[in-house]
């Protein structure tokens, strides 16, 4: 999960810096599991996911370095970063995470 506006500093910021000629990726440094963000979204819209567990699927892997170095110079906390993240989008940007109160 990565929001939008932050992707885009990300974006600005390799952009101007050194970087040239490689494979990157700009990514969260932080990779949630399926049910991190399920009980995310229950505790955000106080409602329980009804959601059966299917074990399929794989993860892909890359280097978040990178991705840490970003998130660090440009002052994005990862603590509660999906939790910020589903609140700007899923709620009416003046409630606060239940956690964050």
């Amino acid at each position: 999960m990565l929001d939008i506006d932050h992707l885009f500093e990300m974006v600005q910021l390799v952009l101007n810096s050194e970087i040239r000629n490689q494979t990157i990726y700009l990514v969260n440094p932080v990779c949630y599991k399926v049910p991190e963000i399920i009980s995310a979204f229950s505790s955000l819209l106080g409602k329980k996911a009804d959601c059966i567990s299917v074990p399929k699927g794989d993860k892909f892997s890359f280097d978040t370095d990178l991705s840490r170095r970003v998130f660090h110079e440009l002052n994005i906390n990862t603590d509660s970063y999906l939790e910020e993240i589903l609140a700007k989008y899923y709620t009416d940007g003046n409630t606060p995470y239940p956690n964050n109160s």
